[in-house]
């Protein structure tokens, strides 16, 4: 059974080439309209066709029924970071290159399309499909406004989120804290900055001495703590002293650090440094107990289809699986084989798409029986 066809994989080209970033914000609802527009064109219509709205973001909701009480949600998102390039796909080989390719419009597409054949089907599960235009902003307005205002519930959710391709599972996602510090300062001629003050330079000191509490970690394996200075905004020409300027901050934990705690230590080294900081958003280290039986099913299947093992992993990254864990729903994080995430060479592996479609559709078939 091949779910993933040429048509398909055109219509993932057209979603790449959109730039639904923060950014570009009318993309936003564009979209979800062409992924709606797409499922009716496979001659099938749902229950429930809902396109919602809260603080200018958007998320589609399809569901083979009218209730709030799920057997599985499938959740993927069709947001992309900001970036330069990579908004025109390049298919070589079996790989299809284009910013969003793995995270996340192919993985998407292929819910979709599971979507579709359940309705086809006509499996007799309660199953909604949900796509957000906000998760790589937190998901406060998108996953989160889901399931504290529309009050949905499931047994389990499906992320197509973290692992490194069909054969890992991740069991294990570090808490995060994102952050907008900004400084003032005092304007000048660039020709006497000693009349002035440097809000860059102040916000860099912050910084340099929040960073000697996270030693930079080398890779996966070294699980602990890390920081990440993702951008600066500041200074208006190169020979003035700016006045004003920010940067933004990415703290990861581990089930070692208490979040407070590090809450805590920004707000006492920013008030040492005269910056201000703003928590943009933030969530736990989400854990998925081993011996879940939706786990352990999803696993068996993977086994049986790949003719190899299945291993459990902890993941750097976090995702909107959070949400659902804190209400106690249980939650199934994997994905295809993709490479350079939130790149402009970001790119899936067509045959791992397919072989995750086949896979999801065969636990959606083998869920009664759990």
């Amino acid at each position: 059974m091949n779910l993933i066809n040429n048509d398909d994989l055109k219509f993932l080209k057209q979603l790449i080439r959109v730039e639904s970033t923060a950014a570009h914000s009318e993309n936003l609802k564009v979209v979800l309209e062409m992924v709606l527009d797409y499922f009716h064109q496979h001659g099938v219509s749902a229950p429930k066709e809902e396109i919602h709205e809260k603080s200018e973001k958007y998320l589609l909701l399809l569901s083979n029924n009218q209730d709030l009480k799920q057997d599985i949600i499938l959740l993927g998102h069709l947001d992309v970071v900001e970036g330069e390039g990579g908004f025109e796909p390049q298919l070589e080989g079996d790989w299809l290159y284009g910013r969003g390719a793995g995270d996340m419009k192919g993985p998407a597409l292929a819910l979709l399309k599971i979507f579709i054949l359940a309705l086809k089907e006509k499996l007799d599960l309660k199953i909604t499909l949900v796509l957000t235009t906000d998760e790589e902003l937190g998901g406060e307005n998108g996953t989160k406004y889901l399931l504290d205002d529309l009050a949905y519930q499931t047994k389990v959710v499906v992320v197509p989120n973290n692992g490194k391709n069909i054969n890992t599972i991740c069991v294990k996602e570090k808490g995060f804290l994102h952050y907008r510090l900004r400084a003032s300062g005092k304007a000048a001629h660039g020709a006497r900055p000693w009349k002035g003050e440097n809000s860059i330079l102040k916000l860099m000191d912050f910084y340099y001495q929040l960073a000697k509490f996270y030693p930079e970690p080398k890779d996966d394996n070294q699980w602990k703590k890390s920081i990440n200075l993702g951008y600066i905004k500041g200074g208006t020409a190169l020979n003035s002293v700016p006045e004003q300027a920010e940067i933004g901050v990415d703290i990861r934990f581990t089930e070692k650090e208490e979040q407070a705690d590090l809450i805590d230590q920004v707000k006492s080294l920013s008030g040492d440094y005269e910056v201000e900081a703003e928590l943009l958003s933030s969530g736990p280290v989400l854990e998925i107990p081993q011996d879940n039986v939706y786990l352990l099913s999803l696993a068996e299947i993977i086994e049986e289809y790949s003719k190899a093992s299945v291993d459990f992993i902890s993941s750097s990254m976090a995702s909107d699986a959070r949400f659902f864990m804190a209400k106690k729903m249980s939650a199934l994080c994997f994905r295809p084989e993709t490479k350079h995430l939130h790149a402009a060479d970001e790119s899936i592996r067509i045959a791992s798409l397919e072989d995750y479609a086949f896979i999801v559709y065969q636990f959606l078939k083998n869920f009664p029986n759990i």
